[in-house]
């Protein structure tokens, strides 16, 4: 929608706002922002606020714009950036355009009209799809333009004709595409919880058969685990016309959504062309489809305990990977790496064949439940087979691949929680691991190793050396976990002591509120 802060406009005016659009996520970050029109009064002034930019449905407890009042000096198109919190104590900060007029001919005595075809690419969820490669084509020439960070395209200086318009964007498959999708699909054909989004459900469709079926499912797994670079039949994105209205959103495949434009362009703005774009195999909306956007994830991980080990070159050996704590789990992914010239990968034990893909340096698991299950840490989740190819321990030369794979695995309601690894020394050693998490508010949990069966006792200090916390049990040999919670008295640095027999293992908490 355009806004008009007063006055009546002509019709070029319209069009140039249309072209116009914010040059930052109006949907991602601002709650309804719409451009505002604002023509100068008598005096040669005029003035927005935020509330211009914002639905009216929307209540503002506070705000602020960056610049609120113009003159004749600002005619054009000016950025402003707005920040506020809503009713609902929602904070946004994003950037806006007024466009700026002189509708009383205060300070010219003509206005040069705009020459343009323009639009915008943006996801289901309203992030810009950036280097979406846009066609102009008429019977007798062709254009073509990308889109910026902002999803916005522009073509300016084109012959007057009739064109189509379409978009295209075809590499990077396995943007977006996760285990967690695998489950979305699942949870959809076994009709536990359907997928309603048409555009998501094109996204399934990734073999482009016409239908979402469990080939869709062993598909995006092929290409979590590279056992393919692309999807049969089909591209990275499909574009559909932004103003298409489906028919029957729950069944897209019964008919052909508008993908292009036909504009009859003379020496005039042809703006609002404007398309959503699917990524394929992307159900969650996880795509990183610009350079500025980000990502937020949760920082209370789960760990996962493995045992470090001093290993010789020509040695074989078996490490299980265990959870720290007991939960329900319908699936997870990781990508595991090891320095090549130390450790070669043999073999992965305790998932199916086709979760798994193993090379020499590293390997990739995508494992799903057909419904969650309870683990606990007594219990593997899965071993690993190594071949030492030279002298070295473990802890320098095992890790979690974070540059090709979001390590992650998924609870009951297929929520996503980051996994990390946490080592421990061998089971012939009494250890102590780095509590999780940290900094923490009022609980933390500190993972230990037993040589044996028997009692540990641990004691918490404050700088001062006080006591605060004091705990005694008995635990199994092999990996356990204590669970610390107390009111600490302020911020900062705590202490603690653990005592197994006659060992003793110190470390600090940090806490944070």
């Amino acid at each position: 929608m355009l806004v008009k802060k007063s006055h009546d406009i002509k019709g070029y005016v319209l069009g140039l706002l249309c072209l116009l659009l914010s040059s930052i996520y109006i949907f991602a970050q601002c709650p309804a922002t719409e451009t505002v029109l604002l023509p100068l009064d008598a005096s040669g002034r005029g003035t927005v606020e935020v509330a211009d930019f914002l639905s009216p449905s929307i209540i503002l407890k506070e705000s602020s714009i960056s610049k609120s009042t113009f003159d004749c000096r600002n005619i054009g198109i000016q950025e402003v950036t707005l920040e506020g919190t809503t009713s609902t104590n929602a904070k946004f900060s994003c950037k806006q355009l007024v466009i700026v007029y002189d509708s009383m001919k205060i300070c010219s005595n003509s206005i040069i009209s705009p020459h343009a075809i323009s639009g915008k690419i943006i996801t289901e969820n309203g992030i810009p799809v950036q280097n979406a490669t846009v066609g102009f084509s008429s019977d007798d020439v062709g254009f073509f333009r990308g889109t910026n960070e902002d999803g916005l395209f522009l073509l300016d200086d084109i012959p007057a004709n009739t064109y189509t318009i379409s978009a295209e964007k075809n590499n990077n498959q396995k943007n977006g595409v996760s285990t967690q999708d695998i489950l979305t699909l699942q949870k959809h054909l076994l009709k536990i919880k359907r997928i309603k989004s048409p555009y998501q459900l094109i996204a399934a469709d990734v073999n482009n058969s016409g239908s979402v079926t469990a080939f869709d499912m062993i598909l995006i797994r092929q290409i979590i685990l590279n056992a393919i670079t692309t999807f049969p039949d089909n591209q990275s994105w499909k574009f559909i016309r932004m103003d298409y209205i489906f028919q029957n959103p729950e069944d897209p495949f019964k008919e052909v959504p508008a993908a292009n434009y036909s504009v009859d362009f003379q020496p005039a703005i042809a703006a609002n062309n404007n398309f959503i774009g699917i990524k394929i195999g992307d159900l969650n909306h996880s795509v990183i489809a610009n350079q500025n956007q980000s990502t937020s994830r949760s920082t209370n991980s789960t760990a996962l305990h493995v045992a470090n080990k001093i290993f010789k070159a020509g040695e074989t050996f078996i490490i299980d990977f265990k959870l720290t704590e007991e939960i329900s789990l319908e699936g997870f992914q990781l990508g595991i790496g090891v320095d090549g010239d130390k450790l070669s990968i043999q073999s992965i034990d305790g998932l199916p064949a086709e979760a798994v893909a193993i090379e020499r340096d590293q390997s990739i698991i995508s494992y799903i439940n057909k419904e969650a299950l309870n683990y606990t840490p007594e219990k593997a989740l899965f071993s690993i087979t190594f071949i030492a190819n030279k002298d070295g321990q473990l802890q320098e030369h095992l890790f979690l691949n974070e540059l090709t794979m979001v390590n992650e695995w998924y609870d009951t309601q297929t929520v996503a929680h980051p996994i990390r690894l946490a080592f421990i020394e061998s089971a012939e050693s009494f250890s102590v691991a780095p509590n999780y998490p940290n900094p923490f508010n009022t609980t933390t949990t500190l993972p230990f190793n037993l040589p044996m069966d028997g009692k540990v006792s641990l004691k918490v200090f404050n700088s001062n050396g006080q006591v605060i916390l004091q705990r005694q049990a008995s635990f199994f040999k092999g990996v356990n976990t204590l669970e610390l919670t107390a009111d600490f008295p302020n911020d900062g640095i705590y202490f603690y002591e653990m005592t197994f027999g006659q060992e003793q293992a110190r470390g600090k908490l940090n806490v944070l509120r």
